[in-house]
C-alpha cells in the first residue's frame, strides 16, 4: 500500500535575510581580494614594516579571539554550574567560537608577512616569548573546538553510512564538560598573555601598563557571552525559531 507523503510548500526565505546575505557575500568578496593583493604585493602594500609591524587588523585578531574564548567561556560555565535553562545556547557559543578562532588563524596568515612559514612556532620553539604561547594556547584550543564540534556535525544522517564515526563522536560527547573546562583554563591563559603582549609597548601609553592582561580575560569574558546571546536573538528573529530561554 504506497504511504501518501505531504510535502510542504517551498517558501522563499526573506527579505532581510537575503539583504542580510547579500551584505555578507559583499564583504567575502572584498576580503578575498583583499587577501589576494596581500599574498601577491605582501605586506607593502599596507605600509607595515619593522618599525610598524602591527596593521589595523590585528584588532581583527584580538576581537574574534576574545569573543570566541568568551563565547566558550559561557559553555563552560554552564557546565560546570549545571545551569541547565542556558544549554539551548551551548552549541552556538562552541560554533561561535570555532569561527572567532578559525577567522583569528586566517588573518593571522596575513599578518605574519610569510605564510610559507606558518609552521615555524610549532617546529622552532621561543619559549621567552608571550606571542609564542599564545599560538600554542590557540592550536590547543582549536582542538578543543574541533572535538566539541565533532559530534555536533558526525550527527547529521551524511555520516550515519560510517557507525564508526557515530561512536567517536559519543565517546567525544561525553567528554564535553571536561573539554569545557580544559578550554576554559586554555583560554584564560591567552587571553592574559595577549594583555601582556600589549602592555610591554612603552611607545604606546595607553597601553603600557601591568594591569592589560587582567583587562583582557575580564574583556573576553564580558564580551564573548553578550555577543553569543545577541546572536542567538538575531538568529531566532530570522528563523523564528526560539534559541534562547526567557
Amino acid at each position: 500500500m504506497a504511504v501518501s507523503v505531504k510535502r510542504e510548500p517551498f517558501q522563499l526565505p526573506s527579505l532581510g535575510f537575503l539583504l542580510w546575505l547579500g551584505f555578507l557575500g559583499i564583504c567575502l568578496v572584498i576580503g578575498l581580494y583583499s587577501a589576494i593583493m596581500v599574498f601577491v604585493k605582501g605586506l607593502v602594500i599596507t605600509n607595515m614594516a619593522d618599525n610598524v609591524p602591527w596593521g589595523l587588523w590585528i584588532t581583527i585578531d584580538l576581537s574574534a579571539i576574545a569573543l570566541g574564548a568568551g563565547a566558550f567561556t559561557l559553555s563552560a560555565i554552564v557546565y560546570i554550574f549545571g545551569i541547565k535553562r542556558l544549554q539551548p545556547i551551548i552549541r552556538l557559543a562552541v560554533l561561535i567560537g570555532f569561527a572567532g578562532y578559525t577567522s583569528a588563524l586566517l588573518t593571522l596568515v596575513m599578518d605574519i608577512g610569510r605564510p610559507d612559514r606558518f609552521w615555524h612556532p610549532w617546529v622552532f620553539w621561543n619559549i621567552h616569548s608571550v606571542l609564542w604561547e599564545v599560538t600554542m594556547c590557540i592550536t590547543i584550543y582549536l582542538i578543543i573546538l574541533v572535538s566539541e564540534i565533532d559530534p555536533l556535525v558526525v550527527e547529521t544522517k551524511f555520516f550515519g553510512r560510517w557507525p564508526f564515526l557515530r561512536k567517536i563522536a559519543h565517546f567525544l560527547h561525553k567528554l564535553t564538560p571536561y573539554l569545557a573546562v580544559l578550554g576554559l583554563v586554555i583560554s584564560l591563559l591567552h587571553q592574559s598573555s595577549l594583555g601582556a603582549a600589549y602592555g610591554v609597548i612603552k611607545s604606546r601609553p595607553i597601553w603600557f601598563k601591568p594591569s592589560m592582561p587582567i583587562m583582557f580575560v575580564l574583556s573576553a569574558i564580558a564580551a564573548g557571552p553578550g555577543f553569543t546571546a545577541a546572536t542567538a536573538y538575531v538568529l531566532g528573529w530570522i528563523t523564528g525559531k526560539r534559541t534562547t530561554p526567557d
